[in-house]
């Protein structure tokens, strides 16, 4: 048994009927096996059920105490099935872009059931070409963006060989009885506070220096918190409904990181510039008039160390950026983002948000806590949710198969209608756009509205280039000039 850290019990408090936290992600796989077999529902639960032992979260559900006065905390499922978290779906013919992307949205809309572990997996089968389709679905306080990527890792492979099944197996601990639950949250309840105090003050006297920057900057962020106030009205933020849309990007990752190159800029800046470009593109061209030049974005942070890469529950804060939804040339905007990005103190954001949540997972009853939770993660505060995250540069396989292309798929927030993930997989840079399905219907239109903004900030990086080219000739020229006139004559 253990209890939910407060950032995860988070992301149960904020989830409504209507506004489901689930992380998920999607591949696109050549279902061709080694053997020559095309990969199918068999080969997905031998892969998955091979990799259990290494999955706690799989294997484990929610356990709420009686009056809920507590955390809850996670039990061994003693009635676990894989195959009931394991499925296989088939698109609606032909299987095109458009009939995946509605799968996705139609998978997405569904709720986890809280009463066994919070994760599904769905092979995608009847797409054109022959391709196959691969869902990971999990609740947020399982995992984050980052987290979820681990997840997918234990279930994938660098290698396409298949390795025998594991001859080992697990068993269920028995479940605590309704006594044991109730005195073990609610003793975690109190004593948490009091170790949080007892952390601060140690940590105050090894390290006094350290701990008074912490704070220094924790203050700072909250001070900026308090000062940035609320959110401009737009049409991404409306009451939020249960189904979901989804489209997606895929760009060559090479051209993208000559364009964030150019500007000296880096991933995020250019996901962020794209989106912001978009963004104005698509609702200039709806004729929809956006009363503030520029949106409030929250961009989740990951705050996982080397050594929690693979360690459950949700280690994420999140800082609010302005995307200037203006008319502009492309290259001046993705300077000024760059720019700002680099001006901004975003340690102090992170750090105040972090106590934040931390604080109020801690200290306040969860009735409390629910209510806070609530006020905190909702469109007030911001317009959309841009988040970027590294995936990796090798070729991947799952049960044998190669996957080809991968795509994050995020959670909506109460009142925010429009969520956008970016991730980099092998040789690509994808774009995972989520809208609720009547805040943006024509999600199809952003979408290409991303591809249009994209190529507009390769020519301006290409035309950046090409400047320094010539300046650099230039000045090569003159030297060879300076130093040619201070030859003496013979």
């Amino acid at each position: 048994m253990e209890l939910l850290r407060p950032q995860d019990v988070f992301f149960l408090h904020v989830e409504t009927p209507h506004v489901r936290q689930h992380v998920c992600g999607l591949a696109l796989i050549d279902p061709v096996l080694p053997d020559g077999r095309k990969l199918g529902l068999e080969d997905l639960l031998r892969a998955v059920a091979d990799r259990l032992d290494r999955l706690p979260r799989f294997r484990q559900r929610l356990a709420g105490p009686p009056l809920s006065l507590a955390r809850p905390a996670w039990v061994d499922a003693e009635d676990f099935d894989v195959r009931f978290h394991v499925r296989a779906v088939t698109v609606t013919p032909p299987g095109g872009d458009q009939e995946l992307d509605e799968t996705v949205g139609a998978l997405m809309s569904r709720p986890i059931d809280r009463s066994r572990p919070l994760w599904e997996m769905y092979l995608i089968e009847g797409l054109e070409g022959g391709r196959a389709g691969y869902l990971i679905k999990l609740h947020h306080a399982i995992a984050d963006g980052l987290g979820g990527i681990a997840v997918a890792r234990t279930v994938i492979r660098a290698s396409r060989e298949v390795p025998p099944p594991q001859s080992g197996s697990w068993r269920a601990a028995p479940p605590p009885t309704r006594l044991r639950l109730f005195v073990a949250t609610l003793t975690e309840q109190i004593a948490a506070p009091l170790r949080s105090v007892g952390d601060a003050l140690g940590n105050a006297l090894r390290s006094p220096a350290q701990a008074f920057r912490h704070a220094g900057r924790t203050l700072a962020g909250l001070w900026r918190l308090a000062r940035a106030g609320t959110a401009p009205q737009s049409p991404l933020n409306r009451l939020v409904g249960p189904d979901r849309r989804y489209c997606r990007v895929a760009v060559e990752l090479s051209r993208a990181k000559a364009v964030w190159a150019a500007f000296g800029g880096t991933l995020n800046d250019l996901v962020l510039a794209t989106k912001a470009r978009a963004v104005q593109r698509f609702f200039r061209e709806r004729g929809d008039v956006l009363p503030s030049p520029t949106l409030k974005a929250m961009v989740p942070v990951s705050v996982r160390t080397q050594g929690r890469r693979g360690v459950p529950g949700s280690w994420t804060t999140a800082y609010s950026f302005p995307l200037d939804v203006e008319p502009g040339a492309a290259g001046p905007a993705m300077a000024a983002v760059v720019a700002e990005n680099k001006a901004r103190d975003r340690s102090s954001e992170l750090a105040a948000a972090r106590f934040v949540m931390n604080a109020a997972g801690t200290w306040l009853p969860q009735p409390l806590h629910r209510l806070v939770s609530r006020l905190m993660y909702r469109g007030k505060w911001f317009n959309v949710i841009v988040s970027t995250m590294p995936g990796t540069s090798q070729t991947r396989y799952l049960a044998g198969a190669r996957l080809e292309v991968a795509y994050p798929v995020l959670p909506l927030a109460e009142g925010v209608g429009l969520a956008v993930g970016a991730m980099t997989w092998d040789r690509w840079l994808s774009f995972g756009l989520t809208a609720d399905s009547a805040v943006v219907p024509d999600l199809d239109r952003l979408a290409a509205a991303v591809t249009q903004s994209f190529e507009e900030l390769v020519e301006a990086s290409e035309a950046v280039t090409r400047g320094r080219l010539r300046e650099a000739v230039a000045s090569g020229s003159q030297s060879s000039a300076g130093e040619a006139s201070a030859v003496p004559s013979i």
